[in-house]
């Protein structure tokens, strides 16, 4: 990464720039996103406690 692209942005965030200034709008795509981002992390943790259950299921194997 260039130091150049770590200067922040005078025009402000890259999402505003595309959205313009509409804050309604910004707020409802925040919380779609939350949601969305809510949900993955739920998956995630669920498939993860899953994984160690049916591991702990799983009869010790002994060469």
């Amino acid at each position: 990464m260039s130091p150049g692209n770590s200067k922040p942005s005078k025009d402000g965030p890259l999402i505003v720039h595309f959205l313009g200034e509409d804050k309604e709008r910004l707020r409802r795509l925040a919380a779609r996103e939350h949601r969305s981002l809510s949900n993955m992390a739920a998956k995630l943790l669920r498939d993860g406690m899953d994984r160690l259950e049916q591991e702990s299921d799983r009869p010790e194997q002994t060469d």
